[in-house]
């Protein structure tokens, strides 16, 4: 319950960043940080937990297709609105800086996306299914991406970034880096980077502890005024995906 406690308040947390167009840049980061400080305190108690537990028998884990506890469907329920909700932005008022042309055949391709988005309600798919739906939606990112003069390396980084959460998280990672993703995001660069670092100890216990801290000292400094942090959404908002990813349950 710690586990998942803390899965859902840095989905919360994320939610909160990714509002940041509508609430401003200190009003997102003020109701993000106590949602991250609650991710890391539930971290460090579901940590101590396990320790205290170490030796003794518990129930097997659930089969490769075994529904989740609700518990753990919540986070994916709060990431998978998000990238609902920012591919309904894109097609309702695509970037203003998009050329007239290209606006009929980028609203296509938001539509495509959420069409590829609903399979995630299907919660028994095959593996190649599951990676199949994953893999069209980065496809059909990239495409809008470009479509929107996004510059190369940040559809790249984009990419990158989001096959790092599913490295992190599984579905709920991939669910995390979609919400990331939609809409177009700035500052997805300095996330990829990070996110490189986090995947290599991916396996580490404290790994949700590790990105919910440092998430925390994002939504600090984005309250405080800083002018990087508020310029680079997409990092704060990934940092809690991250969070969410790692302390979740895994799933293939």
């Amino acid at each position: 319950m710690n586990r998942s406690g803390a899965a859902l308040a840095a989905a919360l947390g994320a939610a909160a960043l990714w509002a940041q167009p509508l609430l401003g840049c200190r009003a997102s980061a003020l109701a993000a940080a106590p949602l991250a400080l609650t991710a890391v305190a539930l971290a460090v108690v579901a940590e101590q937990r396990r320790l205290q537990l170490a030796g003794v028998d518990l129930p097997g884990a659930a089969g490769a297709n075994a529904s989740l506890p609700l518990s753990f469907r919540l986070p994916q329920i709060v990431l998978g609105g998000l990238a609902t909700a920012g591919l309904a932005q894109l097609f309702l008022a695509p970037p203003p800086e998009m050329p007239f042309a290209r606006v009929a055949g980028f609203r296509g391709l938001a539509a495509l996306s959420l069409i590829f988005l609903s399979a995630y309600v299907c919660l028994h798919l095959r593996g190649s299914f599951r990676r199949a739906r994953f893999g069209l939606l980065l496809a059909t990112f990239a495409a809008m991406a470009l479509a929107a003069e996004m510059p190369p390396l940040q559809v790249a980084a984009g990419v990158a970034a989001a096959l790092l959460l599913r490295r992190i998280g599984g579905t709920t990672g991939e669910l995390a880096a979609l919400a990331v993703l939609f809409p177009l995001p700035s500052g997805i660069v300095p996330l990829a980077v990070v996110l490189v670092v986090f995947s290599l100890f991916r396996r580490m216990r404290l790994a949700p502890v590790i990105a919910a801290a440092a998430s925390l000292g994002f939504c600090i400094a984005a309250a405080l005024g800083s002018a990087t942090a508020c310029a680079t959404p997409a990092l704060g908002t990934g940092l809690l995906a991250a969070a969410a990813a790692a302390a979740g349950r895994q799933e293939p």
